[in-house]
């Protein structure tokens, strides 16, 4: 079973958010914690339908909106100016204008997804224990495209075109099988064309 991994990638860097990273003054150990982290949901954009109905009301989905993930981080390093070194890229993120979220779910079945990423927000929760043991909490809230895409394009074969040989009933080459059921219809046969025309003033056995 692979290890899951959570990513941010932008141009010219990466953050590692369930790992180790380097800063100037030292390792960061980022943890993302389960509690408290949610993936969003698109968000449907309603139009209200107008209807005769007297209680509720009728409306149909034009689109979907952008999705909200938001990441529960704790960080912990050695001392107090390697927690800052791991913060200074959560707030550069802030400046990006476009990073994704790459997560890799623990599970063989389990495609890794990309999330785009086209605005975030860093939020500090105060902790004076986690302070003491160099622990510090962040939410980071990233407003990202409604859907998901898989890291790696995934490429399907398409089947090959099931051509039936056709069936010819009458390549209409020859006008010997056709024959005249009524004298009222005559038949005309040129080639390959055949034309039918009605006598309305003819009578059974007597052509007029």
């Amino acid at each position: 079973m692979p290890t899951p991994e959570l990513e941010l990638v932008w141009d010219g860097g990466s953050l590692d958010l369930m790992g180790e990273n380097e800063t100037p003054f030292g390792p960061v150990e980022f943890a993302a914690l389960s509690e408290g982290t949610e993936w969003g949901n698109p968000q449907s954009v309603r139009r209200a339908l107008f209807s005769l109905l007297a209680d509720g009301s009728a409306s149909v989905t034009d689109r979907h909106d952008n999705r909200t993930v938001v990441v529960k981080l704790q960080l912990s390093a050695g001392n107090s100016a390697a927690l800052a070194g791991g913060e200074a890229p959560l707030h550069m993120l802030a400046s990006k204008r476009r990073a994704e979220l790459h997560w890799t779910p623990p599970n063989d079945f389990a495609a890794p997804a990309a999330f785009v990423v086209v605005a975030s927000d860093l939020a500090h929760q105060m902790d004076d224990l986690g302070e003491n043991l160099i622990e510090r909490y962040y939410t980071l809230t990233l407003t990202c495209l409604p859907w998901a895409r898989s890291l790696e394009p995934v490429v399907i074969e398409a089947l090959a075109p099931f051509l039936a040989a056709p069936t010819v009933l009458d390549d209409c080459s020859s006008a010997a099988p056709w024959s005249c059921p009524e004298p009222q219809v005559f038949f005309f046969a040129s080639g390959t064309s055949i034309t039918i025309r009605h006598n309305p003033m003819a009578s059974a056995g007597n052509l007029v």
